[in-house]
């Protein structure tokens, strides 16, 4: 009892305390997780199960455990209804068994139970968009709502604004690329960038369509459209939840590799599409976005003989492109009379 009263005058004087540690009530908290904590290391030390029932020689090691054990409950019961011990903190640091005893929960095998489904749910189970729910009209919407707002900036403008950006300003290449800290600069441009970020938030959550498709016509949109407005999409691929520092985001690697995969074998029509799209990739890269070492396994040829046989036909191929004649016209020529 004496013990007990000591632990509220404790907790319940720490402004004097305070004064040398810090704030009181982060003190407070240190004090109650202190002691249940040592609650919870008396309780493991303390167990009478420890203890087998058939040896003899251990009856009065064992009585001795079950009084303390019993004087450790009316302990902690007292410092939890006391408020010494927040109830949330002794379910997060004591045993079931142990808190069912101090009647801090009603039952250990439910809350248990409980335990194991909440720990589940967040660390294993995986969330799923039902495709089915998914609508049209969002992706229709999405669609219209990107080329909206990249169409409200001349491409003219933008560029013009961003050579000025990289020659006034004092950036430094330690801090990344020099484009994106200027494109960090233009309010204009970052506010018609979070405008259109919380307008694609609001369609994902009334059309119920799913984020990795909505990044995935994001990166057509800009595959589309690199060669005029690729610094409106690279300052919204910045600005978005699938790019946060450290900016570099394997997610759009993976989606601008998958693409790379599927276009390099198709017909002759898709080259097109596939320059485009190694453009896209090469800026994403040199402005720090995507790294290389993360779109470098999904680029073929895979293996290094592949990669040598391609370099020599491309040398072949060169060298029969060259003119077939030995030296060159004009140098053939005589020379001018005077």
């Amino acid at each position: 009892a004496q013990w007990i009263e000591h632990c509220l005058e404790t907790v319940g004087n720490t402004e004097g305390a305070a004064e040398h540690y810090g704030d009181s009530d982060e003190l407070r908290m240190r004090i109650s997780t202190a002691l249940a904590e040592t609650i919870w290391a008396l309780n493991i030390e303390w167990e009478p199960d420890v203890i087998d029932d058939n040896d003899k020689r251990w009856d009065s090691d064992k009585l001795g455990r079950l009084e303390r054990s019993r004087l450790l409950v009316e302990v902690a019961k007292c410092l939890v209804s006391a408020g010494v011990i927040s109830l949330d903190l002794a379910k997060e640091r004591l045993d079931a068994d142990f808190l069912e005893q101090i009647s801090a929960i009603p039952s250990a095998v439910a809350f248990t139970r409980k335990y194991i489904r909440l720990n589940t749910t967040l660390n294993f189970k995986q969330t799923k968009y039902n495709l089915i729910s998914e609508q049209n009209e969002g992706f229709a919407k999405l669609v219209v709502l990107i080329q909206g707002a990249m169409a409200a900036v001349a491409p003219h403008q933008l560029t013009s604004d961003l050579l000025n950006a990289v020659d006034s300003g004092s950036f430094s290449r330690d801090n990344g690329s020099v484009v994106m800290q200027a494109l960090r600069t233009l309010d204009g441009l970052q506010q018609r960038v979070r405008m259109l970020i919380d307008d694609i938030m609001r369609l994902v959550g009334i059309f119920n369509i799913d984020p990795n498709r909505v990044l995935d016509i994001i990166i057509d949109c800009f595959i589309s459209s690199v060669r005029f407005y690729w610094p409106f999409y690279l300052a919204l691929l910045d600005a978005s939840p699938w790019c946060r520092r450290p900016s570099e985001s394997p997610k759009i690697a993976q989606l601008v590799g998958w693409k790379m995969q599927f276009y390099a074998g198709e017909s002759v029509s898709a080259f097109k599409f596939l320059d485009e799209l190694s453009t896209v990739a090469a800026l994403l890269i040199s402005h720090g976005l995507i790294q290389l070492a993360d779109l470098y396994p999904m680029l073929s040829p895979s293996r290094n003989e592949d990669m040598s046989r391609e370099f020599d036909e491309w040398c072949s191929e060169l060298k029969n492109k060259r003119p077939q004649s030995g030296g060159n016209s004009l140098a053939e020529m005589g020379g001018l009379e005077e």
